[in-house]
């Protein structure tokens, strides 16, 4: 079988940001959040709706634009795990079929965007695949010599320092390489165990 090319599937999970009601970092997102009214907490059907401010049907005549709508007062941000009935899964299924709030937007198109085939000419999938077989046989030789004491770590593999804060709040193994500690595995990390238990380790 000939690959012509790629399709790449994406799903965008929203910014993460400073909830500042209880100063927690929260993923901005209608999938696990969502809208629910106060006054019907406490009956058996609570009315949900998965956005804030939305576009409406109508048009405004002066600006030719869709004329934009807020939910008035009353309503409070609640996680879709906790207190929806049914959670996670149940909530995506209500979205895909339309029985939430405001009802008329397909809630899921901005989430799951459609892209094009990506294609790679024959020569260019080639020649990638020989630079990435040569590194990998790089770092085996290198990771050997190391081993057998052939070569240092610092000599076979160069510490990149820029990348220490570049992950949020930084790469876990920060205290590692900086402050000398010697962690255990079950702290701040574990022994990598076999992605496919079923090929007896043979990755």
């Amino acid at each position: 079988m000939k690959i012509e090319g790629v399709l790449y599937k994406f799903i965008v999970k929203g910014r993460r940001s400073l909830d500042k009601w209880d100063g927690l970092y929260k993923q901005g997102t209608h999938l696990i959040y969502g809208w629910v009214k106060l006054d019907t907490l406490g009956t058996e059907f609570p009315e949900w709706s998965w956005a804030y401010e939305w576009e409406g049907e109508d048009i405004n005549p002066k600006t030719g634009k869709l004329v934009g709508h807020k939910l008035g007062k009353g309503w409070a941000k609640r996680p879709i795990w906790r207190d929806y009935t049914g959670g996670i899964k149940q909530w995506i299924e209500d979205l895909a079929a339309h029985r939430v709030f405001p009802r008329h937007i397909d809630p899921l198109i901005d989430v799951f965007p459609q892209a094009l085939p990506v294609e790679r000419p024959a020569a260019h999938v080639e020649a990638w695949k020989e630079q990435v077989i040569e590194q990998e046989m790089q770092v085996e030789a290198s990771v050997a010599a190391v081993a057998k004491g052939l070569t240092t770590l610092n000599q076979s593999f160069p510490q990149y320092t820029h990348s220490c804060q570049q992950y949020g709040s930084g790469c876990p193994f920060v205290p590692v390489c900086w402050e000398g500690m010697k962690p255990e595995p079950g702290e701040i990390y574990k022994i990598r165990e076999a992605n496919h238990p079923e090929r007896d380790g043979d990755e």
